[in-house]
């Protein structure tokens, strides 16, 4: 006999464990600096490996970094603080919410557009206000007392929609479940982004990089970032590196969702290294939120995880081929109420002022001229995240 719906629904994580880190955390505000210390330490193989000092290089190395930074002028690292009514149109980031048990109960019914889902449907606390970001990915996240991150990519709920109540049936398209206090930080199946990543690992956090009131943040003196970065790059393939995804990608095929036109490219799950030292790093004449970026991607390295934008050739060498940077939780503050810090820091520290029909937002662009790329970022040998040379 066919069970009542309510009966196979998959119900909420436990919270009997409800980490006080987490518990700490007050929604549209910074994230604590205490996540940094207990998110995804659970294995060595997570995002928190450190490189060796002199990892082994990918035969393609070279080759491949001069096709990303030849055909696209764009930056490796732009920070973008984007206004309430820019993030409403153009915003492609991922905001993270933290759920309560005295937060709306509501059922996921994930349509796995392009991956599996984690259960078909599951129940879990999501806060009223929270909302996806506004630009056409629309990602969200939530993070459970227990340590459990749930990411969707089209969550029907973004900026404009009415607040969500106890009992409401939600329907993304994909999803991606997995614990961000043990696991590494990759899943063994699905994922909101195409790699398969839990948002949380690799994400550039606001509050890894300043301090303060969101309305007038100012730099966080020595900050760090104990982690790998996660980014996505225009287009991908298979010319360099293998005829799929590279490990720890989930991907299983293609090896990725935007091939370059002309055949060529790296597939996702790609490590990128910088080979600049922090004392390195320290002595150049740059925006201080960039220098923890640049230093996590020295000793942890970059993940490819996601594609988009567009092929080559990109129209007049317009956009980006690869790149990284802070900017990702915006709308979590606007859903609130509160002022984007990266739009207000933007403002009081001179960075580029883009205004224009449903755009307006500051950005700081670190170029080829300030760093030559193509001389100092690289692309590891997979086996170094193998761990088998």
């Amino acid at each position: 006999m066919r069970r009542p719906l309510r009966e196979r629904i998959r119900q909420p994580e436990p919270t009997a464990t409800t980490n006080t880190c987490i518990a700490s955390a007050v929604n549209g505000q910074l994230e604590p600096t205490c996540l940094d210390q207990v998110d995804f330490t659970g294995t060595p193989t997570s995002v928190k490996q450190l490189l060796p000092a002199s990892p082994k290089l990918a035969s393609y190395d070279a080759a491949a970094i001069s096709y990303y930074f030849g055909r696209w002028t764009g930056s490796f690292i732009e920070m973008r603080g984007l206004s309430q009514n820019d993030a409403a149109y153009n915003d492609y980031g991922d905001p993270f919410y933290f759920g309560h048990s005295t937060d709306p109960l509501v059922t996921i019914q994930c349509q796995a557009m392009w991956a599996p889902c984690y259960g078909h449907p599951y129940q879990l606390h999501i806060p009223a206000k929270a909302r996806a970001t506004g630009g056409s990915d629309h990602h969200l996240t939530v993070i459970e007392p227990g340590g459990m991150e749930y990411d969707w990519w089209e969550f029907p709920v973004y900026p404009g929609a009415q607040d969500i109540v106890n009992g409401q049936t939600l329907k993304p398209q994909s999803d991606g479940v997995g614990s961000m206090l043990t696991g590494t930080g990759f899943l063994s199946k699905g994922g909101a982004t195409a790699a398969g990543n839990l948002q949380l690992a690799g994400a550039t956090l606001d509050s890894e990089l300043m301090t303060g009131p969101l309305s007038n943040p100012t730099a966080l003196t020595g900050a760090t970032i104990p982690h790998a970065l996660m980014t996505g790059y225009a287009c991908g393939g298979s010319h360099w590196g293998g005829n799929g995804p590279i490990f720890p990608s989930t991907r299983a095929n293609p090896p990725t969702d935007n091939p370059c036109q002309d055949g060529k490219g790296i597939p996702e799950g790609s490590r990128l290294w910088l080979d600049l030292t922090d004392t390195q790093i320290d002595a150049l004449n740059i925006e201080p939120l960039a220098k923890p970026i640049l230093k996590a991607a020295h000793d942890y390295g970059v993940f490819i995880i996601d594609s988009g934008g567009c092929s080559q050739p990109c129209a007049s060498g317009a956009g980006t081929g690869i790149q990284v940077g802070g900017g990702g939780e915006t709308q979590q503050y606007f859903s609130y109420g509160n002022p984007n810090p990266l739009y207000s820091y933007g403002s009081a520290h001179g960075w580029a002022h883009y205004n224009g029909q449903n755009v307006d937002r500051y950005v700081y662009d670190l170029l080829n001229g300030t760093v030559d790329w193509t001389q100092h970022l690289h692309v590891l040998d997979p086996c170094v995240t193998l761990k088998t040379c």
